[in-house]
């Protein structure tokens, strides 16, 4: 939520990403016995509505992060530094190694 918080979203989305995302629980079905609830204490259920934009979110705030970072210098072309390169769930790092 903190990293929610620190790229602008607002108290009234969190508050509803909250409710959402506290207290999970499921039902599983195993040879058409369906099970007592299941608390979910890791990850998330997979077909929550909101789990693509948070992955999009915190994505595109580690790619900004990587950019933004000096230590991160990536590989040179003339107009710009290529640093990260994402496509919906592939990232792609570039590494430079510095010349001994």
């Amino acid at each position: 939520m903190a990293a929610l918080h620190c790229i602008g979203v607002g108290d009234a989305f969190l508050q509803l990403v909250r409710v959402l995302y506290t207290q999970l629980m499921a039902h599983s079905r195993v040879y058409g016995i369906v099970t007592g609830p299941i608390d979910i204490a890791r990850s998330t259920r997979q077909d929550y509505p909101l789990l693509p934009l948070s992955y999009a979110l915190m994505a595109e705030e580690m790619a900004c992060t990587l950019r933004e970072c000096h230590a991160h210098r990536g590989l040179r072309f003339p107009h710009y530094n290529l640093i990260i390169s994402a496509y919906t769930d592939d990232t792609l790092l570039y590494v430079r190694y510095p010349k001994h």
